[in-house]
């Protein structure tokens, strides 16, 4: 519960935090294309440089929640999805986390002794070809070594049922409508 300044009667406020591209699909402004446009292009814009992004909306509940008196705890039996619809964009929440200093190192020893080296993550394809690239996990525009270039490394995307994994070409890690 919170009271707004000037006010004595306090109300709920959900706050919501989740990835970008499931959030958006939330927000009430989800249908306006420059907000979308805008959106989209800041959270790539984060992405790309190797940041994990959490996108945070508000959503004010009206009503009592059903049932009187608690305050919040009345919210609690609220279906989620009445809860996360509807919100209110309010900010992206972006956080570098350095890879580790001997990374590129490690990746350049497995390499040269035949070691196939993969990545597996759970960020965005922007952010794990970035954090490749820093690890030198990708290969120059010459092939170095006999690999495919950076721009057709493959980078693999567990779907959203998590039942299987897709390809995502860098070139094309378009994963936001």
């Amino acid at each position: 519960e919170v009271t707004r300044a000037g006010s004595r009667r306090p109300h709920v406020c959900a706050l919501v935090k989740g990835s970008p591209e499931a959030l958006l699909e939330m927000l009430r402004e989800r249908d306006e294309p420059l907000f979308r446009a805008r959106y989209l292009r800041q959270y790539r814009s984060f992405a790309e440089r190797g940041m994990r992004v959490l996108a945070l909306a508000t959503k004010e509940m009206e009503g009592d929640g059903g049932g009187g008196g608690g305050g919040a705890r009345r919210w609690a039996d609220v279906p989620r999805d009445e809860v996360e619809s509807d919100l209110r964009f309010v900010a992206f929440a972006a956080f570098y986390c350095q890879p580790r200093k001997d990374s590129a190192l490690v990746v350049r020893n497995l390499r040269e002794g035949d070691t196939r080296v993969i990545m597996v993550t759970g960020d965005a394809p922007q952010t794990a070809v970035f954090v490749a690239q820093t690890c030198g996990m990708t290969q120059d525009e010459l092939g170095e070594r006999g690999a495919l270039p950076s721009r057709l490394l493959p980078v693999l995307q567990l779907t959203e049922d998590g039942t299987e994994w897709r390809e995502v070409l860098p070139a094309s890690a378009e994963v936001l409508p």
